[in-house]
């Protein structure tokens, strides 16, 4: 067994103890290494040299006695064990050195009795030094805790028995509390609405670590009640079970999910519901075998009005349409606008002739519309129609086809036309040009142009037809029918207005019915006309954007290129100077990259993503999740968004959970890129998108795919000289 080294300060000046002392503690198996002192100053110097495990001292000394000598030593060495060894001492002399601090005395005399008072007070040093240590730790943790705690933004409190014993600054702040003092012993009930007590006893009482959430609403000083995520987890303090309260206000999340919610059921334009709310209503409403009437609206040549009257005039007829179903209607009904030119009411359990009257009341009032076309012609452009809901009536597509003649696509028709680009234009001059460029949301495709060479600055967007036999079909079928763009908001999570659009156009394979594009592509399987169609996709946009440019809206558009546009090398050019006509930026475009094409044709998109970059437009890289990149191709390119798709979060049999989309926001983070989620069809997912910290969704739950871009994200549009009421969005605070 290895001898323990100890060190030995002797304050002796007898050499023949201090000899004898040391003999006993050597066949005590110990490995000693000892100093003797016998005056102060020697005392002094042997502490300033190191640090000593035991002090043995002579209780009278001619120079210095053990008084003196204890309390040198507890100034510099305050937890060595200090022995005395004497020959002489009374009772008085015991009790007086061991109430100043002396760890034990003993005789000279009985020497036996020093080897196992020695270890004991050995023992007892490294036990109290080891104590230390730990107390040490233990308080330069709490300290660093509280630091923490103190400093979170999250309010975190603790309550002994449901009162209050501690909080820090961000619980004080949430209920408005200046002071702790305030808070303690006050019950935490105090803080929870009333309604809620029974379920926080209950969390209370089971408080555990599973970190389990509760929502509860809470109540402040200034009696404000409010929504709060809460999770209670057991702890002690001080020796006491307590428990900590962790609350977080979701008073600004709440108020942004209740805009969604909004967003998702009313159209934007007017405040009414939108067709995608109504329809479910009217499903409901054909299922109560009950008497129901339909009151329907249908605005005629809505497109020639809006010509007629200019955009912001029509939005205002519309707005005054609305106001005026709800003035004559009442909004106890489902009032909605389901498409751009026709407006529907839901009356339930409504006798025939009371119907009959709202209706001839809402005609009176509605003769007052502005409703002149751009032929200047102004009679028979609304209709008002009843629709009794009864068993003759069986489903929702018969209900609509008596209330309305037909679909309202409200689609325009373009001729071709090659515009011409002009360099650094004067405003005059783009102004011309603007006049000369119709309208579009939807077009045909236009002829080839060949007349004058693009070096020659002619900016053809328009698609060529020139086609080889094998795609003779498909582009026949894009001649004869109408292509139709059409939008769907992208939605910024944090509440902060922003006028985003995918675009997505669609075609009418057959009459009143219409499928997206890209189905058509793949129905036909002729690739090469998704190249044509981005061009007439880009030119049509542009228009579009031009026209909210002239009413100082900032609208940005999202459109997607096909693999067969990536080739196209000249195509930045040309869009380039197609905006330059029209004197337009091109940081109002953002173009989405698959991202399997990002991979499949890296030098392509490398070169095609440099030269749109060039001129100002934005990149998104769609479906990154599902494609990986590597890290050096990326390094070439400068990306705005990265699109991920919702169905990562649905559970797989390879994969359960939502870890798809984690990853995902994981690579995201990485490379320090906002994102954008598509595809959100339901409310569940909106929990994990704010904890992964999604920054814009888009889908049909927020808002379906429409003709329209009259979306105001930042609250619904109001016009100076019609008042319209819209919801506030500003969260509590």
């Amino acid at each position: 067994m290895a001898k323990e080294s100890i060190r030995i300060l002797f304050i002796d000046d007898s050499p023949d103890d201090v000899e004898q002392a040391s003999n006993i503690l050597r066949q005590g198996e110990y490995v000693l290494k000892t100093n003797r002192v016998e005056d102060l100053v020697n005392l002094d110097k042997a502490l300033s040299q190191q640090e000593w495990d035991l002090v043995l001292c002579e209780n009278t000394m001619a120079k210095l006695d053990a008084h003196q000598a204890l309390s040198a030593i507890r100034k510099k060495l305050p937890h060595t064990p200090f022995i005395v060894l004497t020959r002489k001492i009374g009772d008085s002399g015991i009790q007086e050195i061991m109430g100043q601090g002396a760890s034990e005395v003993l005789s000279k005399e009985q020497w036996g009795h020093l080897l196992p008072v020695v270890k004991r007070e050995l023992q007892l040093a490294n036990e109290r030094r080891s104590f230390r240590e730990t107390n040490e730790k233990h308080q330069a943790l709490e300290t660093q805790y509280r630091a923490m705690i103190d400093g979170s933004k999250e309010a975190v409190g603790y309550c002994h028995e449901g009162m209050h014993v501690d909080a820090n600054p961000a619980y004080l702040t949430l209920f408005g509390y200046q002071d702790l003092d305030e808070l303690k012993g006050m019950p935490l009930l105090n803080l929870i609405s009333k309604d809620d007590h029974p379920r926080v006893k209950s969390s209370l009482r089971k408080a555990d670590q599973s970190g389990q959430i509760h929502q509860f609403s809470a109540v402040n000083t200034e009696g404000k009640v409010f929504p709060v995520e809460v999770i209670f987890t057991p702890v002690n303090i001080s020796g006491e079970d307590c428990v900590q309260v962790s609350i977080t206000d979701v008073s600004k999340r709440k108020g942004l999910e209740d805009k969604l919610q909004y967003l998702q059921q009313h159209d934007r334009l007017t405040g009414l519901f939108n067709r995608a709310y109504f329809m479910r209503e009217l499903d409901q409403a054909l299922k109560d075998n009950k008497e129901h009437t339909l009151v329907c609206v249908q605005i005629n040549d809505l497109m020639g009005i809006n010509h007629g009257l200019g955009h912001v005039d029509c939005d205002k007829m519309l707005f005054t349409l609305a106001r005026h179903m709800r003035e004559i209607l009442g909004d106890n009904h489902i009032l909605a606008r389901i498409r751009s030119a026709e407006f529907i009411a839901l009356i339930k359990d409504c006798q025939k002739e009371d119907a009959e009257k709202q209706k001839q009341a809402l005609e009176s009032k509605l003769k007052s519309l502005p409703l002149k076309n751009s032929a200047g012609n102004s009679d028979g452009e609304l209709n008002v129609r009843l629709v009794t809901i009864d068993q003759s009536k069986a489903d929702r597509k018969s209900v609509l086809d008596a209330g309305f003649t037909k679909p309202d696509i409200s689609r325009l028709q373009v001729a071709p036309t090659t515009v011409q680009a002009v360099p650094d234009a004067e405003p005059q001059q783009a102004a011309e040009a603007n006049t000369a460029t119709p309208e579009a949301t939807s077009v045909k495709l236009a002829p080839k142009s060949t007349d004058i060479p693009l070096e020659e600055s002619s900016v053809p967007l328009s698609v060529e037809n020139e086609v080889s036999a094998g795609e003779a079909g498909s582009t026949a079928a894009f001649d004869e029918n109408n292509l139709s763009l059409m939008f769907q908001p992208i939605i910024n999570l944090q509440g902060e207005p922003a006028d985003y659009f995918e675009v997505i156009p669609y075609i009418e394979d057959k009459p009143d019915n219409y499928v997206p594009v890209s189905d058509f592509i793949r129905l036909n399987g002729n690739d090469e006309l998704a190249g044509k169609l981005n061009r007439l996709v880009i030119q049509q946009t542009i228009n579009l954007i031009n026209d909210a440019s002239e009413q100082h809206r900032e609208v940005h558009f999202f459109i997607n290129i096909s693999t067969a546009t990536l080739k196209d090398e000249i195509l930045p050019t040309v869009i380039e100077q197609h905006l330059k006509t029209f004197g337009l930026a091109a940081n109002k475009f953002y173009f989405i990259f698959n991202a399997d094409d990002i991979v499949n044709h890296t030098e392509q998109a490398k070169k095609f993503i440099a030269k749109m970059k060039k001129i100002g437009a934005g990149i998104v890289i769609n479906d990154f999740d599902n494609v990986k990149i590597d890290k050096d191709i990326l390094k070439d390119i400068t990306i705005d968004f990265l699109r991920i798709n919702s169905e990562l979060a649905r559970p797989t049999e390879e994969c359960n959970d939502d870890s798809r989309l984690r990853n995902a926001f994981s690579g995201a983070v990485a490379l320090k890129k906002q994102t954008i989620v598509y595809g959100v069809e339901d409310a569940g997912l909106f929990s994990s998108l704010y904890s992964l910290g999604t920054h814009y969704v888009q889908g049909d739950y927020l808002h379906p795919v429409g003709p329209d871009i009259d979306v105001d994200f930042a609250e619904e549009q109001t016009l100076d000289s019609v008042e319209i009421k819209a919801p506030n969005w500003t969260a509590s605070t």
